[in-house]
């Protein structure tokens, strides 16, 4: 009886042994569980976070290409409007060079005339003074143009 009540004794204790390290095993297991959901909530973060940066990249790819695109339009427009400058001042240049060649040309018409103007003018005057003195000299009057011996002759003839 006292073996068996030995044994019993040795026994529950060891089954209080094993309960406490059931326990333990229990509060492992269930620690281990909760460590696993924290690692398994970080890492879904993390790929969250990863996914959203990988958006982010995509549409910052997606902005650069567009802005790529209207700096390449920009160039081309540049490059059109010099193109359409450089005419333009061509234009303005041949413009310019032939608006002074017309009024070097205008100018020295205007001379021309000017000075026909004054021969004109001063031939008239000497034919009224002529003409002023043929009255009072009772002499025939000068003709107002030179005459040139053809003609000369053919008044004669």
């Amino acid at each position: 009886f006292f073996l068996l009540a030995g044994r019993v004794q040795e026994v529950g204790t060891e089954k209080q042994g094993l309960q406490e390290e059931a326990q333990r095993a229990k509060e492992a297991l269930r620690s281990a569980k909760e460590e696993r959901k924290r690692q398994e909530g970080r890492l879904r973060e993390r790929d969250n976070e990863a996914e959203q940066r990988e958006e982010e990249l995509a549409e910052a790819r997606k902005r650069a290409e567009d802005l790529e695109h209207q700096l390449k339009r920009a160039e081309q427009m540049r490059k059109e409007n010099e193109a359409k400058l450089r005419e333009n001042l061509k234009k303005e240049e041949d413009l310019r060079k032939e608006a002074e060649e017309k009024n070097k040309k205008y100018a020295r018409t205007f001379v021309e005339m000017k000075k026909q103007y004054a021969d004109m003018s001063e031939r008239f005057q000497n034919l009224v003074e002529s003409q002023a003195r043929a009255r009072r000299d009772e002499t025939p009057p000068a003709t107002p143009f030179p005459r040139t011996p053809d003609a000369a002759a053919a008044a004669g003839a």
